[in-house]
Formats: C-alpha cells, structure tokens, sequence
C-alpha cells in the first residue's frame, strides 16, 4: 500500500515497533528516524502496548475481522502475556476481534490464573478424552471406519485420556505392527488374539509415555539419532544452521535427515528455514538419556557453534541468552556470564522485565561458581557488584521490593571501596521504601547514602550529582509526611548546587519539591510564588530533555493552577500531560491527568463531560490498582448523580469513594469532592456521627484547606453548641460550596 498505507496501520508509533520488529526497519524511511525518547520501564511497557494495540485496530479498520491463535501459552513471555492482559483490559472489547489461546492446566502460572479470572474472557477446561472421542481420534488416524474395538477400549483405559499419549500408542502399535492391515486395507489383530482390550496388555507395547518415546527414538539410525540428542538440548525450537555447523553436514545430507525425522514425526518444520520438536517431551527424553559427559561436551559444541553462525547482526543478539546457556551447562562460568548478561541487559532494554530478573539471576550463578575459586574473587567483585544492582533494578520494577534490597544490599557489599557506588544503591533502597509509604526505612537509607559520601564540600562530579539527588529524593518523603518545614531543610542544603551548574534533572526535581512544599505548607492554596515555581520546574524539564519530565512537568503546572482557580490554562496544562503521557506510554501520568480533568470540569459544572472523565478514568483506575484516583472517579459520578437528580446514587457513590481512600496508607488530601456531596445530602436533618466525622475529616490537615467562608463555616459545625446550630452551619456551607463552584 506503499507509503499512505504504512502511515495508516503504524502512524506515529513505527519507531516504537520497529525496535522490537526489524524488518519493519526495512520500510523506507523508518531506519533513519529518530529513537523513541527513553522511558522508564512500565511507561516504556505500555507506550509499546498502545502501539501495537493501535495497529491491530488500524488493521481491523472497515469490515476485516481477525481471530489471533496462540498456542502454548504456559511458555509465553513477559512481553506477550502483558500484551494480552493489555488488549482485555483496553482494546479488546473494541475491536472485531477473538483472542484464542492455550495452554496446560498442569503448568498454569499466576498471571495465566489472572488472564482467566479477567471477566472478559472465557476459560473452559478441555477435559481428558472420553472413550467415543478416543474411538474418533483412532478412526481418523488410521483412517478406518471400524478399528479394532479392544484396542480403541485399550488407548482409553492406557492413555489416560491425553491426546499425545494416545498417538503415540496408535503409532508404536503400527509401527511394532501390533495392528495390521490385511488384503482389504482392514486393520486387524493378532490372529491369536480374541481382540479384546485385555489382549492388548499381553502385547509388546511399553507402559509409560517415556518407554513409548524411547522405543521410537531407538528406531533411528545413527545419524538421525546423533542429530536428535544434540537438537534436544536446544529445547523445541531448533535452529538448522547452528545444528549443521556442529555435527559436520552438508546441506544436503542436513536436509535429507531432517526430512527422515519428519516422516517419522520427531521434528516438523517451524519458522522459516528452522525446525522443532514435534512435542517437548521428545526433546526432553532424548536429553535425559544422555550421559552427563556427553550432555556438557555437546553443551559446549553448541556454544560454539552458535558464536561462530551467528557472528553480527540481530540474530546474534537474539542468541546470547541460548549461547550463555549453553556455556554454564557446559561448565565455563567465565564465558556464560558475559553472554547472560548482555542477554539480561537486552530483555531489560526491550522491558521484558520477568526475563530479565531469571537471566541476571543466572548470571550471578556463575559469578558465584566463579568467585569460588579464591584466585578469581577480585576479578569477579566488580562483575558481581554491576550484576547484583541491575538484578536489584528489575526486582523493583516489579514491585518486588524487599527481593531488590537484598540485592542492592549483596551490591553493597562488593563496592565499599566506591563511595559513589555505595551512595547510589542506598539510595536505590530508599526509593523502594518510599514507593513502599515505609518512610522511615527511606529516611534511614537516604541517611546512609549521604553518609557513604562524606563532606559534601570535598565533592565533584558524579558523586555532587549523586549527592544532589538524595536530598531531592529525600525531599518527596517529607512531602508524603506532610513535614514542609524539613522539605525546605532538604532544598536549602542543595540550593547552592542546583543553582551553580547544576544538571537540568536537578533543577527540575528542586523546583518540584518547592511546588510540592508550599502545597503542604499552605494546604494548597496557591500563591504566586507557587505557579513561578511550577514555570521554572517545566522550564528545566524542556531543558532535560526527557519526554517523561516534561509529561509529569505539565501535570504539576495544571494541578497548581487548578486548586489556584486558573482553571482554563489549568485545562490546557492538565490536557497536554494527559496526551503526552499517552504518547510516551505513561499509563500512571495519564490516569492523574485524568483524575484532576474531572475534578476540574466539576468545578467548571459540566456534568456531561464530567459523566465522561469519570466513567473512562474509574475503569482505568481500577484495572491498574491506583485506587486515590479510583475515589476521585467514584466522587466525580457521585456529583454527577447529584446534579441529575439521583439522591441514592449519589449517596452511594460518596460512601465509596470516603471508603477507597480509607484503605490507602497514606491521606488522600482531596476529599472534599466526595464529602460535600455527603455534607449536602444530610443537610436537611441534624448532623448525625458520621456528618460529623466528614466535617473533621474536610476542615483539618492533610486536607485541602477549602475557600474561607466554607472552611469557616465547616469550623462552626464542630463549635456548634445545639444540633439545630450545627445543622445550620452544614446548610451555610453547603451554600457557600455552590457558590464557589465546589458543588
């Protein structure tokens, strides 16, 4: 479709996939186009979800229709399965389309559990085969009306009902030929035989599925049967040139043998020139009958071979997870370490975070094995030290925090002769107690950071910079402990050098903490030295030049705006962050942006486009667990019931969103969109225990302080002397709330 149709189907998103799909790199133009701007990981994750997820739709545009099987879906990766779990969640039930898949109940994992539990979409478990669909899987592979009945009633009592068990006694029965073929092309038994199923017991056919594979593997001829002991250590999936290379072959005798294998139902073709197992329980019981000498010397082959086959390009950099296997099996720790963590470091790259974190861990493995050896201890620290914090980065990506502390801790332990070094994973722990609400576990670590680095006067370079940022990181701590007093402490120590050549990510962390501090300080009430604050801190961010801080610099502007009344640039500002974290995939930024548009639009009295936000922003809070911005969606429909009419709705949704916010360990400061509508709901009847909770709850700190006449009037509720007294101060409120646009 030439250029029009590749701006179609991909649009802006074609550099994205291109890294993960090369030959998209083959389109004209696409090699020359700029790199995505990094990411962290999960933004990184979900901007490649969205593209893809946008070409699929692109794709699906008109009146094509599109059915995606996926087969084996035990063995699926990080990467898929996120994509999976994305497309329910978000494209799915949008598009013409049927995701089909399947996988082992036997090897079922957690997020295959979660995948099932999803309420869009069906899980049936397909049960072991009864006996009549044992008898029509005989009939077809025979390709007999009537086979033999007592060997139909044996494959059901013998094979247990597995399809794969069932095949293979249907084809060691033919092959050991315990079934014939008469003149007629009949199968029949034995003539000795009553032809029933307890005859077949008697006959020489082996009683476990290993016996079965062993008997055909034993069949081959020599060479066949050397091919397929090196090819099962590859695992099911083989590759062709790599297997050539090792046992010597020309093309022509490779391809002669590989089409034996064929016939007899060993390998079957895959993916371009390259072949795999026909089942894995092949390739795995053709490895467990190697002896372990010849198991480590093939290992070792392998690992050659693949290096000299696979020498540049993106082959070679697909291969280094297989290469590094092979040499740890092959018993060269020195070697398996560098091709396991250029692998780990790939995955990473590419935010297939699950196989990252078992890729470092085998790596370290053979750092292990290899600083065993007290001669190698040295020249391994530094490998073990770089390793231990990547595997510690992964970890906390994943939200497994106490996992990565213990390896930046090992980390640690290898680099105290690095200050610098020591500083910054310290630091790491403390970033992972904080997102943790562990703030005093941040602190201590922060501490121990700082105090890695000694005077701060004797600093430069990267260890000032590393300096830098604990102080900024620290300061984010404070703000969760509502302690403006010591943010301030923070950002004066630092203020010299941010001010005096300090990194742009510096300045914009700086003049985020001043925004973040006089919001606390002043309950967010925003005086103008707050807004030049937020100005400057975008302005740093352009600088950087980092897609993420400016997203995040847009949304710090328009939230400052908004609780300063400035509501049509607090529009534009909210607005564009929402976009451009969509842009770069930052699924967390584009929830807050939209959490704040509904409160917004709530003050501006559009109950429609309110109605909107809050439908599309409570689905995505939900699905991605950030429930301050799930209370927001439930408080936006609550005023939106409100406003139609719907008392009880209403009423409901307050109690909700008053609730989800209880269950955070920390205290969402804007509850007030949900207790006004509670307050104005009960104003026409004495305050009653819970009214007056919510009037505490919304007068004092953390919580916003609200406009004066309606803060003032909140204070007269609490001071009232009679109920009658407090009722009217609830009504006084309530008017004053309307008033200023809060209800």
């Amino acid at each position: 479709g030439g250029a029009e149709e590749r701006t179609r189907l991909f649009g802006n998103h074609i550099a994205v996939l291109a890294a993960y799909f090369p030959v998209l790199k083959t389109l004209p133009g696409v090699a020359e186009l700029p790199p995505p701007p990094p990411l962290p990981s999960a933004a990184a994750r979900d901007r490649l979800f969205r593209a893809l997820a946008g070409s699929l739709a692109a794709y699906l545009e008109g009146r094509r229709s599109l059915m995606l099987v996926t087969d084996d879906l035990q063995w699926a990766d990080d990467l898929s399965l996120g994509f999976i779990k994305h497309l329910l969640e978000e494209a799915l039930p949008g598009l013409p389309m049927l995701l089909f898949g399947t996988f082992r109940s036997e090897e079922r994992t957690e997020a295959l559990d979660a995948l099932c539990a999803d309420p869009k979409a069906e899980a049936p478990t397909l049960q072991r085969m009864t006996a009549g669909e044992v008898g029509d899987m005989t009939r077809g592979m025979l390709a007999n009306r009537t086979p033999p009945e007592g060997f139909v009633s044996f494959l059901a009592d013998r094979g247990n009902g597995n399809p794969f068990f069932i095949a293979e006694y249907i084809r060691v029965a033919v092959t050991e030929r315990v079934l014939t073929r008469d003149r007629l092309g009949r199968w029949s038994v034995p003539s000795d035989s009553t032809g029933r199923a307890a005859d077949y017991r008697t006959l020489p056919l082996p009683g476990s599925l290993r016996q079965l594979i062993e008997m055909r593997l034993g069949k081959l001829g020599a060479e066949e049967r050397r091919l397929v002991d090196i090819a099962a250590l590859m695992g099911r999936a083989l590759d062709i040139r790599v297997l050539r290379h090792v046992v010597g072959l020309s093309d022509d005798d490779m391809l002669d043998i590989a089409d034996e294998l064929v016939s007899r139902q060993i390998i079957e073709p895959a993916e371009g020139e390259n072949y795999r197992f026909v089942h894995d329980k092949i390739a795995e019981i053709a490895e467990a009958a190697l002896p372990k000498d010849i198991r480590q010397t093939s290992h070792h082959r392998l690992a050659e071979a693949f290096e000299a086959v696979h020498t540049d390009g993106a082959a070679r950099e697909d291969s280094h997870a297989a290469v590094g296997r092979h040499w740890a099996l092959a018993g060269k720790a020195d070697k398996a370490v560098r091709h396991l963590r250029t692998a780990a470091d790939r995955a990473r790259q590419f935010h297939s975070v699950a196989e990252a974190i078992a890729l470092y861990a085998a790596a370290l493995r053979e750092v292990a094995a290899l600083r065993a050896d007290e001669d190698n201890t040295e020249d391994w620290q530094r490998e073990a030290l770089t390793l231990n914090e990547h595997h510690g980065d992964v970890l906390a990506l994943r939200n497994r925090h106490a996992e990565a502390r213990t390896a930046f801790d090992r980390a640690i332990a290898d680099s105290q002769s690095d200050a610098e070094a020591v500083a910054r994973l310290h630091r790491k722990c403390g970033k992972t107690f904080e997102i943790e609400h562990d703030h005093d576990g941040a602190l201590q670590a922060y501490g121990q950071a700082e105090d890695a680095l000694g005077s701060r006067y004797a600093l430069s370079g990267g260890a000032r910079d590393e300096w830098v940022q604990i102080f900024l990181n620290r300061a984010w701590v404070y703000y969760w402990l509502n302690r403006p007093e010591e943010i301030d402490a923070e950002l004066e120590t630092v203020r010299p050098f941010v001010a005096d050549g300090g990194l742009a990510t510096h300045r914009y962390h700086y003049f985020m903490a001043l925004v973040n501090r006089n919001h606390r300080r002043h309950r967010y009430r925003v005086p103008p030295e707050t807004l030049s604050f937020a100005r400057q801190m975008l302005q740093a961010a352009i600088d950087s030049d980092s897609a993420a801080e400016i997203a995040f610099a847009h949304f710090i502007l328009g939230f400052a705006l908004l609780f300063a009344g400035v509501l049509d640039e607090a529009e534009a500002e909210l607005f564009e962050a929402s976009q451009a974290c969509r842009r770069i995939g930052d699924a967390a930024g584009e929830t807050r942006s939209m959490a704040y548009l509904a409160i917004l639009h709530r003050r501006k009295a559009d109950v429609e486009e309110t109605a909107k936000i809050a439908a599309n922003l409570g689905a995505i809070a939900r699905q991605r667990g950030m429930d301050d911005y799930l209370g927001v969606a439930q408080a936006a429909q609550s005023w939106v019931a409100w406003r139609s009419g719907d008392t009880e709705t209403a009423a409901h949704l307050s109690r909700e969103a008053l609730a989800t916010w209880k269950r955070l360990s920390f205290p969402y400061p804007f509850q007030w969109t949900a207790g006004l509508v509670a307050l104005v709901l009960s104003s026409d009847r004495e305050p009653e225990t819970e009214t007056l909770a919510i009037v505490r709850l919304l007068r004092n700190p953390p919580q916003i302080h609200l406009p004066d006449p309606i803060h003032d009037a909140l204070g007269q509720v609490i001071g009232a002397e009679t109920a009658a007294a407090a009722q009217a101060a609830v009504v006084t409120a309530v008017s004053h709330a309307r008033a200023l646009g809060y209800l």
